[in-house]
């Protein structure tokens, strides 16, 4: 046996064949033939079904993209004033962009037709051309011809009651043109593999013949041959129940060896194809933001580990102040716009932990994991400022009204939303553009107890030292500073008292702050700007919590925690270590 093992599968095959005669020979070629044959097949089909796919979808971009010169040119309005942003001859640019579109769809939807198309493709194609036509004939060379005889009015009319409803309605055709196609390709993957479970049965009877004819050489065959090929079809089941994690291992490059390298890029395709699918399944379309879908299983997976290790977890919930009258103003596509904008302003500001989900409608939903209640305020907080001081296009400043509540153990995920959508109810009924934190449950509403259970005495160690005398002494005062506060919180003081211990605590910490950028300053410290910037935002976030604790909506325990924590403890325990070095190398 070690004999045939090191001969050639070449020279094996050759001896095989001389005793299995000419029944096995032409069996053996069948069968390779017809699985290189069956793999072609498929990938044919792959490939048939993804080619007029890519033409409907070139056709509905060039499409859009003769809508959106038509909006480009509308810009040239001089009573706009952005139309100086222009070039001072768009005639030429928006009219050889338009005419070139529209002939290049038109040779498209040509060359679509002469396919071999079913009688419902057909049918599909001719309602898609027909649709595609209106939007050409009665809206978008109108809205041209309006344009160049200046008629910017007329134009626009046009636009939104013409070239706007035609172009939805070839989507909608559009659509239904691509799910027949994908119904066909399915047909003819199912007929493919049909072919493929003849020929692979045909193999299989073909090599028990030879295994009854002659022991010896079926043994071999079964080594040389059948056992790759059993594998290659066991690869074939996995595809086709939906198992693509199985690897491909392509031992050679005979004749199987090529069927399972094809078999790999086959899955490798296959693979991409999900993992798109899946993406559009869980995003929104309009804003590239998650969807409920993948915000509720997220939600899930956060809340067990909430559980687990005790890490805080926060949601936001966002509306856009008066939304419905944007939409009835500037139409539902310049509110398609906000929406997209606004998303981008969101996104751009949270962290890489955060999620941004579109809950529907003018309505917006950011997760973040591991944040105490007082940093999703403020992050809430610096949120709605932002969008507030942006300008959109075509509608100026838009504002959002925010509701922001932290998860509290042994409460479900709709009980957690219902108390953020009633903060975000009161920040709508109470004036909009503006921030509000849901109350906790009763048995987290007093600050001595929250407190306590969060945040333990704050000691000072040697080790803290950063080896200058004056921002040393200001640090263990900043600690001394915060243990008074926790004593008087925990004893249960009046409101009055500790509102005034805490006043003192930023006094002296944004006093230490200013020294200490000095220092960084004479001590050569090449991120003293950034630590300054780190400093501000500290300062800014501290005067907001203060400011919303005199006004009586926000606790004195969560204004503590953003500062003995995230300020004292936090920042001059991790942060301020990097400027250590530079302090004892001048000392």
């Amino acid at each position: 046996m070690d004999l045939f093992n090191n001969v050639s599968i070449k020279t094996r095959l050759w001896l095989i064949m001389f005793f299995m005669a000419l029944m096995m020979l032409f069996g053996g070629g069948v069968g390779l033939a017809g699985i290189v044959m069956a793999d072609k097949a498929l990938d044919a089909a792959y490939k048939d079904s993804l080619e007029p796919t890519k033409m409907v979808s070139r056709i509905m971009l060039l499409m859009g993209e003769n809508r959106a010169q038509v909006m480009l040119w509308l810009q040239h309005n001089a009573e706009n004033h952005s139309s100086k942003m222009h070039d001072d001859n768009p005639l030429a640019t928006h009219i050889s962009t338009i005419v070139k579109n529209r002939d290049e769809i038109t040779a498209l939807v040509a060359e679509y037709k002469k396919r071999n198309l079913t009688a419902e493709e057909q049918d599909l194609a001719e309602k898609y051309a027909a649709a595609r036509a209106l939007f050409v004939n009665e809206g978008l060379m109108p809205a041209v011809a309006a344009l160049q005889a200046a008629d910017y009015q007329k134009a626009n009319e046009v636009l939104l009651w013409r070239i706007n409803p035609y172009y939805e309605a070839a989507n909608v055709q559009a659509a239904a043109l691509l799910q027949k196609i994908l119904e066909t390709a399915k047909a003819d993957y199912v007929s493919a593999e049909k072919r493929y479970s003849m020929i692979r049965n045909a193999v299989i009877g073909s090599t028990l013949l030879g295994i009854f004819l002659v022991t010896i050489a079926a043994t071999l065959l079964i080594r040389s041959i059948v056992r790759p090929l059993n594998r290659a079809v066991g690869h074939f089941k996995d595809i086709a129940q939906g198992n693509l994690s199985e690897s491909i291992a392509v031992s050679g490059r005979d004749e199987i060896g090529q069927v399972l390298s094809e078999l790999a890029t086959m899955q490798s395709k296959l693979k991409a194809i999900i993992g798109e699918l899946d993406y559009l399944a869980s995003t929104d379309k309009l804003t590239g933001s998650w969807n409920r879908r993948r915000l509720e299983e997220t939600v899930k997976s956060e809340m067990d580990r909430m559980k687990r290790y005790g890490h805080p977890l926060c949601v936001m919930v966002f509306d856009i102040d008066f939304f419905k009258k944007i939409n009835d103003r500037y139409g539902h596509g310049t509110g398609d716009m906000v929406l997209v904008e606004l998303a981008a302003h969101i996104r751009a500001s949270l962290r890489t932990s955060d999620s941004l989900t579109r809950w529907g409608g003018e309505e917006f939903v950011v997760l973040c994991p591991n944040t105490t209640l007082s940093t999703a305020s403020l992050l809430a907080e610096r949120l709605r400022n932002k969008i507030a001081e942006a300008d959109f296009p075509e509608v100026g400043h838009v504002t959002v009204s925010v509701g922001v509540a932290e998860c509290i153990s042994g409460e479900t995920w709709e009980q957690w939303f219902k108390r953020t959508d009633e903060a975000l109810y009161r920040a709508k009924s109470g004036g909009r553009n503006q921030v509000q934190v849901a109350p906790e449950t009763p048995d987290r509403t007093g600050t001595g107890e929250s407190v306590a259970a969060n945040f333990a005495q704050l000691i000072w160690h040697k080790t803290f030292e950063s080896g200058n005398e004056v921002i040393d002494r200001q640090h263990q005062g900043l600690f001394n500073d915060a243990n008074e506060l926790l004593a008087a919180i925990l004893s249960g003081r009046t409101v009055d008292e500790m509102g005034a211990l805490m006043d003192t605590l930023v006094r002296d910490v944004v006093k230490h702050f200013q020294e200490e950028e000095a220092i960084l300053v004479a001590a050569g410290y090449p991120g003293a700007a950034g630590h300054a910037a780190i400093h501000r935002e500290l300062i800014d976030g501290a005067g907001l919590l203060v400011k919303r604790l005199h006004a009586g909506n926000l606790g004195i325990g969560e204004v503590f925690n953003f500062m003995a924590h995230d300020v004292v403890a936090k920042h001059m325990l991790e942060a301020d270590r990097e400027f250590f070095p530079y302090l004892k190398a001048k000392n």
